[in-house]
């Protein structure tokens, strides 16, 4: 088994990271004593029943594909340029909904199959599967 790289982290998505093969993961906190996971991770505790100790608020990954369950153009924003779209993604395999910008302006609709991207090697995003992959 492979050890974890450690996570970098975007402001505006949260901590990840790529593997040995290019894919991103997403890094989250997991509740094994009630189940709930949370992203971006904290270390307060869950906030679902407040469970704290190391050995039961545990870090997780999960790659970074799902479906688009929304999305909203942002046409006036105080610090970045606009238009910019962001998007909820259902994360697979998780119960994980995570907000982020979404990689360009093509046409996605609410149910298509995303995976993340790594834009100027520092910005998470999702994106259209390309060819190939799922």
């Amino acid at each position: 088994m492979t050890e974890t790289p450690s996570p970098r982290s975007d402001a505006r998505s949260g901590p990840w990271f790529t593997d040995d093969t290019g894919t991103v993961h997403l890094v989250y906190k997991a509740c094994l004593k009630c189940g709930r996971q949370t992203f971006p991770p904290q270390p307060y505790g869950c906030l679902e029943c407040g469970a704290y100790d190391a050995d039961v608020f545990v870090d997780r990954h999960a790659e970074a594909t799902g479906t688009l369950a929304a999305q909203v153009t942002v046409h006036l924003h105080p610090d970045q340029p606009t238009p910019f779209r962001i998007a909820e993604i259902d994360v697979r395999g998780t119960s994980l909904c995570v907000q982020a910008p979404l990689a360009s302006e093509e046409g996605l609709d609410v149910g298509d199959r995303v995976h993340a991207v790594v834009l100027d090697n520092a910005t998470l995003a999702f994106a259209a599967p390309q060819e190939g992959r799922s």
